[in-house]
């Protein structure tokens, strides 16, 4: 089974993102698509390609960037589109928004909440339920890459909120005493190093705690628990204390300033375009369970959920992709 999929080569992504032109030039420029290193994000711009070139003979093409390379591409013009902007991961995001430096058009599914996860397999041994109760088995997750006796928590890439929340929960001493303590927060240099981490532990069924979220493909493959926080969100100091558990956020389709005037038809189709969690995860799960690519997965939803995005283009644009679907 295909774990990873195909993705763009990293080293590449920020000489292609300032080589590219700044400004969008109409129907007959190239439009770029941001893309996460995670599968669902791939998968979405996946099938709005397949939309826009059988629909709308629109040429677009997908770059894998970090989130903050996203962002900053998506000010610039860079990027045009984004379709999983994880409004929560990015501080800045209502501030861009009121700045005009990027548009929310529609709203892809709604974040089911992220935080610190750990295998199934030690809830069950372990009866660890909450974040507090990883303080009695500290000494599970000893790690040599952590400071002296300390446990070792994963955390996502830098530049992301999340990260930053954890980072200054672990960092509190005032709420949580033993938590700083008893572990260090260990952020990743990618989700691709994250998962790669993850599954390490699973497949030898070892000690493994750290951030994640869903949908994902770890969660289509592997039994992971969800480590709610006892204490209660403190929304006044969100970024000063980091109490309680992440706040779940809206999963944002966004567009680069301009790019309604330039592309009017595809602007249209994009403020449209919606799926939900559970049809996100569907489109994970079946790409995983057929070991196939992020295109046939985008294939796939489009022939199993004709009623779904039919409904956000006008009836010819979808007799055109219909008759392409029938002739792969």
């Amino acid at each position: 089974m295909k774990l990873f999929k195909k993705l763009t080569v990293l080293t590449a992504v920020f000489t292609l993102i300032f080589t590219l032109a700044a400004c969008a030039g109409g129907d007959d420029e190239e439009i770029v698509l941001a893309a996460g290193d995670w599968e669902s994000s791939q998968i979405h711009n996946e099938i709005a390609m397949y939309i826009m070139d059988h629909g709308y003979d629109q040429a677009a093409e997908q770059v894998i960037a970090d989130t903050p390379a996203q962002v900053s591409s998506l000010r610039n013009g860079s990027f045009h589109v984004l379709l999983e902007m994880w409004q929560a991961n990015v501080a800045t995001y209502d501030d861009d928004i009121a700045a005009g430096d990027y548009h929310e058009v529609s709203v892809n599914f709604i974040d089911p909440g992220q935080g610190l996860y750990i295998p199934k397999y030690l809830q069950e041994e372990y009866d660890i339920h909450t974040i507090q109760d990883l303080n009695e088995h500290a000494d599970l997750f000893q790690h040599p890459e952590a400071t002296g006796d300390k446990g070792l928590v994963f955390g996502g890439p830098e530049g992301w909120a999340a990260t930053a929340f954890l980072n200054t929960k672990f960092s509190n001493e005032e709420d949580y005493p033993e938590l700083v303590e008893n572990f260090e927060f260990y952020p990743m240099g990618s989700t691709a190093v994250l998962n790669q981490r993850l599954q390490q532990a699973y497949d030898e069924q070892e000690p493994w705690v750290g951030y994640h979220w869903a949908p994902t493909w770890p969660h289509a493959v592997m039994e992971l628990v969800y480590l709610e926080d006892e204490l209660d969100y403190v929304a006044d100091d969100h970024e000063t204390r980091a109490v309680g558990d992440l706040p779940a956020g809206d999963v944002t389709v966004v567009v680069t300033d301009g790019f309604q005037d330039d592309y009017p038809e595809i602007h249209s189709f994009l403020s449209n375009y919606s799926t939900s969690t559970t049809i996100t995860s569907d489109m994970i799960n079946y790409a995983q369970g057929e070991g196939i690519e992020n295109r046939d997965a985008a294939i796939w939803f489009l022939n199993e959920y004709e009623d779904v995005w039919t409904e956000w283009v006008p009836q010819d644009i979808a007799d055109k992709v219909l008759d392409a679907l029938a002739n792969e």
